[in-house]
C-alpha cells in the first residue's frame, strides 16, 4: 500500500526493495484511503495525513486501470506524487513478479 500515514520517498523505496527481495507470485497494491468512520478518518489530525475530498462513488475503485485516485497527502508526498509512484511501482512490480492482475495462476 502506498500513501499510509508518514509515507516518504524512503518508505516507498523500502517497499520496492522488499518486493525485489521477496518477489511474490501475486500481490495486492493500492493507494491508502481512510473510510468514513474509521479511527484514522475520525482522528486525521493525529496522523501525518491530509485527507482530500473523496466521493463515495469513486472511493471503492481499487484495481481498475486508469481509475486510481489518491485522496491523501503526507508531509512529504502530495496526492499527485502518490498517484505517480503508484502507477510506476505497480507496473514495475507486475514485471518483476511476472504476474498479470486478473489472469489465472502464475506458472
Amino acid at each position: 500500500m502506498i500513501g499510509l500515514p508518514g509515507e516518504t520517498y524512503e518508505t516507498v523505496e523500502e517497499t520496492r526493495m522488499w518486493m525485489e527481495k521477496v518477489r511474490p507470485d501475486k500481490f495486492g497494491f493500492n493507494i491508502f484511503a481512510p473510510y468514513s468512520g474509521t479511527p484514522i478518518y475520525n482522528n486525521i489530525n493525529q496522523y501525518d495525513l491530509t485527507l482530500l475530498p473523496m466521493s463515495d462513488e469513486k472511493s471503492w475503485v481499487k484495481g481498475k486501470d486508469g481509475e486510481h485516485q489518491a485522496y491523501v497527502e503526507t508531509n512529504e508526498l502530495k496526492a499527485e506524487e502518490i498517484l505517480r509512484l503508484f502507477k510506476e511501482l505497480f507496473q514495475y512490480y507486475t514485471q518483476l513478479c511476472s504476474w498479470k492482475p486478473g489472469v489465472g495462476t502464475v506458472k
